[in-house]
């Protein structure tokens, strides 16, 4: 961040929460200059522009009090927690003065309210994490040799159903005519070889949901 006072405010960009207080001030532009625990309130001299290291303007002092009011007049879940599954607020109690939160919060509260701080743009372009975790997608899981060998038999099942002029149409009007018929007359044999009427069902529902989502058949309406 070569535009900004970067050094000193570099370490409250990685810290993984702030005082509420402290979150207030950095969205209005300036910072603390000490960072250790349990130092505060801060003094004047401690506090410094993020764009020129200088003392905070009465400009950015009357724009952190609007912004503290803000934040101390909007409804917070304090329980609540992110996409990554940590809390947003890791520990709080009824004065919000001694509350915490995580940055990434307060920074997408603070553009809930039209309020862009001067210093994100650059901040992400430094992949400082100032956004909110996305969460992970969840990954399938891989079939195994057992689910692709129970979908070939049904495939080979269905085949010869449909091959069958014996078999009653009324067999096939729906998956679970369909596999209750084959659990009837395709059970498990010797060795557990056949097909049983869960494992038509669960191959079904998956196929029927592939073909509704690629739209090969309509969904049912609700």
């Amino acid at each position: 961040m070569a535009n900004t006072y970067i050094k000193e405010f570099e370490d409250w960009l990685l810290m993984g929460s702030w005082h509420v207080d402290t979150a207030c001030k950095i969205l209005a532009g300036f910072f603390p200059t000490i960072i250790e625990a349990g130092v505060y309130p801060y003094s004047a001299d401690q506090l410094k522009q993020i764009s020129n290291g200088k003392a905070p303007t009465d400009a950015q002092q009357k724009e952190y009090r609007r912004i503290y009011a803000l934040f101390k007049s909007d409804q917070h879940n304090w329980a609540d927690a992110g996409a990554d599954g940590k809390r947003l607020f890791p520990q709080s109690n009824l004065n919000i003065m001694e509350s915490t939160v995580r940055p990434c919060h307060a920074i997408d509260w603070a553009a809930s309210k039209r309020i862009q701080p001067v210093w994100l743009d650059e901040a992400r372009k430094e992949d400082f994490p100032v956004d909110m975790p996305q969460s992970e997608p969840v990954k399938e899981k891989p079939e195994s040799p057992k689910e692709l060998t129970n979908r070939m038999r049904l495939i080979g099942v269905l085949a010869d159903m449909l091959k069958d002029e014996n078999i009653a149409h009324e067999n096939k009007k729906n998956a679970d005519a369909i596999a209750t018929y084959i659990a009837d007359n395709y059970a498990p044999g010797v060795g557990n070889k056949g097909i049983g009427k869960d494992t038509v069902e669960k191959i079904l529902g998956k196929a029927k949901a592939l073909l509704e989502d690629e739209e090969i058949i309509q969904k049912p309406k609700k």
